[in-house]
């Protein structure tokens, strides 16, 4: 089974959480019954995150609307973003690329931390853990505008889910044959021992 679709807007990375002391009210610092401090954790990208996790997971589930995939899966996340003007001539070359421009995107953020990102916000959606992400596949290109392509294959068989009656945009027919060609135990030839 296959699920693939589009997000628009600007990826956000997972980012980084600390802790801070939960404060009591009366200018000092809630603390545990053994002394320590009570500490809360805060994440550093706070809204922009969350806005960024809702519209993957809507858009997760405009694409796929059964059950949660279970066992295995792999991804292909292909964020895009625009050439900054920079990358562009001036004057009559205006809406050239430079040959001095990089053919990739080299600069932050990185590739992991905004996988990581969105495998978050499909936790739930598309499947119950994202442990069960076994393979992926993360690029980053030049394109005319920010946007996330994401591919999910279920490396294992769904077939007690569909036949729940699942409906989904997937492709079941091929992805089985994948599945099948790809689990098949392979043959081994034994030799008469001596």
């Amino acid at each position: 089974m296959t699920i693939t679709f589009v997000v628009f807007g600007k990826p956000m990375t997972q980012g980084s959480t600390r802790t801070v002391p939960v404060k009591d009210g009366k200018g000092g610092f809630r603390k545990r019954p053994d002394g320590r401090l009570m500490l809360i954790p805060i994440h550093d990208k706070g809204k922009e995150l969350k806005a960024w996790r809702q519209e993957v997971a809507s858009a997760a589930r405009k694409a796929y609307s059964g059950p949660l995939l279970i066992g295995a899966v792999a991804v292909v996340f292909i964020f895009e973003r625009p050439r900054p003007k920079g990358h562009y001539g001036t004057g009559r070359n205006a809406g050239t690329i430079k040959a001095s421009a990089p053919s990739h995107p080299t600069t932050k953020p990185d590739t992991v931390k905004l996988a990581r990102a969105v495998e978050d916000a499909l936790t739930g959606v598309l499947w119950g853990d994202d442990a069960q992400v076994c393979g992926h596949e993360l690029y980053k290109s030049w394109g005319d505008c920010y946007r996330l392509s994401v591919t999910v294959e279920a490396l294992e068989s769904q077939a007690p889910l569909l036949a729940q009656g699942s409906t989904s945009q997937a492709d079941d027919s091929k992805s089985a044959s994948r599945d099948e060609e790809r689990h098949a135990a392979p043959a081994i030839e034994q030799s008469p021992e001596g």
